[in-house]
């Protein structure tokens, strides 16, 4: 995930968690959009 850059907005500051890639990344997908997130950003 070196390359990261921001492709959108978490829309209503809710996410749904489609994958585990690794211990420090999901894939997760919010109203249109999927991308990924840093596991230390979810509650």
């Amino acid at each position: 995930m070196g390359n990261a850059r921001q492709i959108g907005q978490a829309h209503e500051n809710k996410v749904i968690i489609l994958q585990r890639i690794n211990a420090d990344y999901y894939k997760v997908k919010s109203g249109n959009t999927i991308g990924y997130l840093w596991a230390g950003w979810l509650k």
